[in-house]
C-alpha cells in the first residue's frame, strides 16, 4: 500500500504569500518515507498531520522556486539530527544542489551534508529509494533544470508532474501513470508560461488516461475560481476520474484507490487575500 499525504495544495507566488492554500508539499510512504517539494509550512503541517519528520528517509525537490524548497533545511536537520548518522537521501536538479549561471545552490551545502546520499538528477535519471525506483521526468519551466518524479511502486506508477508547460515530451514521459498528480496552477484557459491551466490538464489527462488524476498546486486565481468546480469540469470533458486536492487529504494506492478523510479537520485559516492580487 502506498499512502500519499498532501501537506498543501497551493502553489505559485501569491497563493504561497497569502497561504490561501497550504504549501507543505507531498509526503509519500511506500515502505520508504519521502517528502516531495517541502515548501513554506512543510514542517508545521507534517507535525499537524501526525507525521514525524525524523522518520523521513528521502527529500526530493523539483526545482529552485521557494514554494518547493523553503523548508528543506530544517527537514534535512530532522533527517539526521546529530549529523553523525549515515542515513537519508536528498534528490534534486543542479539548480537546487549545485547552483549555476552565477547562482548559489538553493539548498546550502551545510544542510545538504545532513543526507548521506546526495543525488543530482536530470530527466531520465533513476534513483533507488527503498523498495521502489524513482525516475526523473522533463519539465518546461522558468528554471530549466526542473524535473518531475515518476514513482514505480508495487501498485503501479504514480506520476508527480512538476511545474511545466504542456508538450509532447511531457506526455511521453508520464505514459503508464496510474495516479497522475498535476500542478493545475490556473483555471480554465488562463495560461501563463511554464505552468498548466485547466485546459492543459484536460489535454494531458486525455492523452495519458490515468486511473485517477489529483489536481494540485493551485494559484490564487485557481483558488478563487474553485478547484473542485474545475476538477468537475475536467472530469466531465474527459470522462476520467479527476479530484481537486485538499490540504491534509490522504490517498491510499493499493489494488484499489481510496481517498480518505482529511487528516486535519480544520486546516489553518487562509491569509488575507486582496482582490488586486
Amino acid at each position: 500500500m502506498t499512502r500519499l499525504t498532501f501537506l498543501g495544495s497551493g502553489g505559485g507566488r501569491f497563493a504561497t504569500i497569502t497561504q490561501a492554500r497550504a504549501t507543505g508539499g507531498l509526503y509519500l510512504d511506500d515502505g520508504v518515507r519521502i517528502h516531495v517539494d517541502p515548501g513554506p509550512g512543510a514542517l508545521v503541517n507534517l507535525c499537524r498531520a501526525g507525521l514525524d519528520p525524523r522518520a523521513t528517509e528521502a527529500i526530493l525537490i523539483s526545482h529552485c522556486h521557494p514554494d518547493h524548497y523553503v523548508d528543506a533545511p530544517i527537514l534535512l536537520e530532522a533527517l539526521n539530527p546529530t549529523g553523525r548518522d549515515e542515513r537519508g537521501t536528498l534528490v534534486g536538479p543542479s539548480s537546487v544542489l549545485d547552483g549555476g549561471e552565477g547562482q548559489t545552490p538553493t539548498v546550502h551545502p551545510f544542510h545538504q551534508d545532513r543526507a548521506s546520499l546526495r543525488q543530482v538528477v536530470e530527466p531520465g535519471a533513476k534513483v533507488l529509494l527503498g523498495p521502489m525506483v524513482m525516475e526523473a521526468t522533463p519539465s518546461d519551466h522558468s528554471d530549466p533544470a526542473t524535473v518531475g518524479f515518476k514513482f514505480h511502486t508495487e501498485h503501479g506508477i504514480i506520476s508527480y508532474v512538476a511545474d511545466t508547460a504542456l508538450n509532447e515530451e511531457l506526455i511521453k514521459a508520464h505514459r503508464g501513470a496510474r495516479v497522475l498528480i498535476l500542478p493545475n496552477t490556473r483555471p480554465d484557459g488562463d495560461r501563463i508560461p511554464g505552468h498548466l491551466c485547466s485546459r492543459d490538464s484536460e489535454a494531458l489527462i486525455e492523452a495519458l488516461q490515468p486511473e485517477i488524476t489529483l489536481l494540485n498546486h493551485f494559484g490564487l486565481r485557481m483558488v478563487r475560481k474553485g478547484p473542485e468546480d474545475q476538477a468537475t469540469a475536467i472530469q466531465k470533458a474527459t470522462s476520467l476520474t479527476t479530484t481537486a486536492v485538499r490540504d491534509f487529504m490522504q490517498v491510499e494506492v493499493g489494488p484499489d484507490l481510496e481517498l480518505t478523510t482529511d487528516l486535519v479537520p480544520d486546516p489553518p485559516a487562509s491569509g488575507t487575500v486582496k482582490e488586486s492580487e
